[in-house]
């Protein structure tokens, strides 16, 4: 976002003849004659700008590098199961124990010490029938959106059928006789 606005500030004040204050982005070559030009320009350098960022983040985002190691990358528009699977917030052990709704990190699915989402994507054996092939599991495929979506349900039903289990044996009920 930060480097849009410097682009659309450098380009603003070289069609209307305004100084911009110094930032990241290159100045634009005389040749440039046009919005459509600079808008290209820029844009190569924003994304490479951007690539050495994500390549240089260290601990951050970690999961989300692994299905998405280039940015600029179009990714197809997300739904509320693929953002969970994007960013690792969701119906996974790890997480959940994270966020204090777990007192484990297993998989709720097949009991794996650790549940990520990559376990959940590419090992746990629970959902393994339904898996398509490695290659095929990309953010910008159908087949990554319909087993995403599939899983990520699954994951769901199986955490709040856990959390029922875990309320009605957790409450003791005296039931007169």
């Amino acid at each position: 976002m930060e480097y849009e606005i410097h682009a659309r500030s450098m380009t603003y004040g070289r069609f209307n003849n305004i100084p911009i204050s110094p930032h990241p982005l290159p100045q634009f070559p005389d040749s440039i004659s046009n919005k459509i030009e600079c808008k290209a320009h820029l844009t190569k350098h924003i994304n490479q700008l951007w690539q050495k960022e994500w390549d240089d983040l260290s601990t951050k985002g970690q999961w989300t590098k692994v299905l998405i190691p280039k940015v600029g990358t179009h990714i197809f528009p997300t739904t509320y199961w693929t953002t969970q699977m994007l960013t690792g917030h969701g119906s996974f052990g790890q997480y959940l124990k994270f966020t204090h709704n777990r007192k484990t990190a297993a998989c709720q699915l097949c009991n794996f010490p650790e549940g990520t989402p990559e376990h959940a994507l590419f090992h746990c054996p629970t959902i393994a029938n339904t898996r398509p092939n490695k290659e095929a599991l990309t953010p910008n495929s159908s087949e990554f959106r319909r087993f995403v979506t599939l899983t990520m349900k699954k994951r769901a039903l199986e955490e709040h059928s856990h959390q029922t289990q875990h309320k009605l044996t957790s409450t003791s009920v005296n039931i007169p006789q």
